[in-house]
């Protein structure tokens, strides 16, 4: 990575490439959008959506982890969006606070493909 990427990427934990399914519903909003998970860390998360999701938006986030253990809740805020192909659009969720301890879940998964570094 050039350095002007690392000036530019202000996150404070490494992101993993994951995939399963969460559901977004915005505050005041009694209806979810079912999105996929493509990349979490311990401050935020990354999601693909048909629906459009609105910038600075709070919303309810519950990861549909497939480990047999039932969903995991969380509050976040959208912290950017970006107009994909097919009309999907991508956004990261930033967390207002998590407990990092509840993401052992999510690392364990087989499939997590995990930085190297």
């Amino acid at each position: 990575m050039e350095e002007s990427s690392l000036a530019k990427d202000r996150r404070i934990f490494e992101r993993v490439d994951v995939k399963f399914p969460v559901e977004i519903t915005p505050q005041q909003e009694k209806k979810s959008i079912k999105c996929q998970c493509f990349n979490i860390g311990g401050a935020g998360i990354g999601v693909v959506c048909k629906d459009k999701l609105s910038r600075d938006q709070d919303v309810k986030v519950t990861l549909h982890i497939p480990d047999n253990r039932g969903p995991q809740n969380l509050v976040a805020k959208v912290a950017w969006t970006k107009n994909g192909t097919v009309g999907l659009q991508f956004s990261g969720l930033s967390f207002d606070s998590v407990d990092l301890l509840k993401f052992w879940r999510v690392f364990r998964l087989p499939d997590v493909r995990k930085p190297i570094f």
